[in-house]
């Protein structure tokens, strides 16, 4: 019996990290700030991308950084 699931992506999987950071009660700073520290510039573009797609919210970078400070 095949699976037909397709597997999920790097980027989804982050994206579901940082929603789940974002959206708790208390702003989890540290896991946003494992998700993100990491990324070069265009790799957070494309986490925002797929982040915006799979939560139809849009995070902006400055917006981001701001949830951490």
């Amino acid at each position: 019996m095949s699976n037909n699931r397709r597997p999920v992506s790097r980027w989804v999987e982050e994206a579901r990290r940082l929603h789940i950071a974002v959206e708790c009660n208390k702003t989890d700073d540290v896991t946003i700030l494992e998700v993100v520290a990491s990324l070069k510039n265009k790799e957070r573009q494309k986490l925002l991308k797929v982040y915006q797609d799979e939560y139809n919210e849009v995070i902006d970078n400055e917006n981001l950084l701001e949830k951490t400070i």
